[in-house]
């Protein structure tokens, strides 16, 4: 299994195999925009990775109105 976390806000995505980035990247957002969602994909291949065929998906972390 591949871990990917997807943090994301308005018109900003960025993904990361690291969970302390991520957090960072979480914590940025709200600051800037004070909406953010962090989200853990799993992936069974590298493959699916590239191809964003996620197995399972779950929101970690949220704050305010979801992004659009």
């Amino acid at each position: 299994m591949i871990i990917v976390y997807h943090v994301f806000t308005n018109g900003w995505d960025e993904w990361t195999r690291d969970y302390d980035e991520a957090k960072r990247i979480y914590l940025r957002m709200l600051k800037e925009y004070r909406q953010a969602r962090l989200y853990k994909e799993e992936y069974e291949t590298e493959k699916d990775v590239e191809n964003d065929n996620v197995d399972c998906e779950d929101c970690l972390r949220s704050y305010g109105d979801y992004p659009l």
